[in-house]
This record gives C-alpha cells, sequence and structure tokens, in this order.
C-alpha cells in the first residue's frame, strides 16, 4: 500500500477548529461592520467554514456527540450548522470590534499604499494590543 501524505489524518482539537471557522468568517464578518451586509465574495468561505463543521461532526466535537452522521436528520444537522457558525461568526464580530483600530489603520495602508506587508500588520498589532503578535 502507498502513503499518500495529502490523504494523511491529522489530529485537530476542538478549539483549533473553531479558530479556522472563526479565520474563515473573518472577511464576511468585516463586510458586515464595514458595510453593513454581506457581498458574494465570501461564497468560498463559508463553505470552507461549513467543511470545517462537518469534520467536527464526523468527530464528535459538537453537542450532537459522537453519532453516526448518516443516522442523524438532515434537520438536525442544519440545525448543529447554524448554531455553530452563528456563535463562531458572533465571537468573530466581536474580536474585530475590539480589534477596530488596528483594522482602520491597516485599512488606511492599504487605500495609501495598496499592500501591506505581515511586518507592518505586526507592528501595527502590537502597538495597539496589549498582546503579542
Amino acid at each position: 500500500m502507498r502513503h499518500n501524505p495529502q490523504q494523511e489524518q491529522y489530529l485537530y482539537t476542538k478549539s483549533f477548529l473553531e479558530d479556522q471557522i472563526m479565520i474563515a468568517l473573518g472577511g464576511a464578518a468585516a463586510e458586515e461592520i464595514y458595510y453593513g451586509g454581506r457581498s458574494t465574495g465570501s461564497s468560498n468561505d463559508f463553505e470552507q467554514a461549513l467543511n470545517i463543521v462537518k469534520t467536527m461532526m464526523r468527530s464528535g466535537l459538537t453537542s450532537l456527540g459522537i453519532v453516526n452522521i448518516d443516522m442523524v436528520t438532515t434537520e438536525e444537522l442544519m440545525k448543529e450548522n447554524n448554531i455553530i457558525l452563528e456563535e463562531l461568526m458572533r465571537r468573530t464580530r466581536s474580536l474585530l470590534e475590539d480589534r477596530r483600530t488596528i483594522f482602520d489603520k491597516s485599512l488606511n495602508i492599504l487605500l495609501e499604499e495598496e499592500t501591506l506587508s505581515g511586518d507592518q500588520f505586526r507592528c501595527l498589532f502590537c502597538e495597539n494590543s496589549l498582546l503579542p503578535a
């Protein structure tokens, strides 16, 4: 049997997966904060977030616990999806609001220079936060 590293199974914690979902939801959350709604630009991000939620469900990392997904109704799965995504979207928006100064300064740099380097962003984060970047 050949080993295919691309199909390798990795171990992830619930916290790590939730963080990945929040990263995927970040663009849509920013659109809601700045534009009052979402655009089609975040559709791929939602697909990515949903795939991670499915991974959590298959791994027993949701309130459904360890279940055979094939035995759970579509309605129950959709309800669990919505609960998870709504809570993580709320947390994502809250984090962005808490860091709004950094977001605004990043936006200003992008409008002026059209690019924002990782070093520039880390400097903004360090200057405007008590947490290390």
